[in-house]
């Protein structure tokens, strides 16, 4: 068994610790963009649990403008560097096409979901022809 107070028996090094303060005190300054991000996306659940029919252009526009804001917090928060500023770009980029052209994000939506499900019909018909013939689980067809 190793002494805890032992340098080689520490799991993060000084260095380490260092750099997850710095990031715990960097997120606890911006605490009110978390607020904001969960207070937008309460609003585009509601409106997308309780008026669905209502205007599928409208709830596009208002998860694009989500988007936005949520790329631009994180940018804000985080700058351009590395995975997570790479995620607001995108999440930026998003929006802007959902609320410039929502018709158009929603066709192509429905159609790589439609292609999704066609591909997984395929797959799943070809598994069956591969299952082993005295296999009991097997439905005959």
């Amino acid at each position: 068994m190793t002494d805890p107070n032992a340098k080689d028996g520490e799991i993060l090094d000084e260095t380490t610790m260092r750099s997850r303060d710095a990031l715990s005190d960097n997120l606890a300054s911006l605490w009110w963009t978390f607020l904001l991000r969960g207070v937008l996306a309460a609003v585009v659940g509601i409106a997308a649990l309780f008026w669905p029919t209502g205007s599928i252009s409208l709830l596009l526009r208002l998860v694009g403008f989500l988007l936005i804001l949520d790329g631009g917090l994180t940018l804000v928060g985080f700058g351009r560097r590395g995975v997570i500023g790479g995620a607001g770009i995108v999440a930026a980029l998003i929006g802007l096409v959902l609320l410039i052209w929502p018709e158009g994000a929603a066709r192509l939506a429905f159609f790589l979901l439609g292609a999704w499900a066609l591909v997984m019909g395929i797959g799943s018909m070809m598994a069956l022809s591969q299952m082993h013939a005295q296999d009991p689980e097997r439905m005959i067809v």
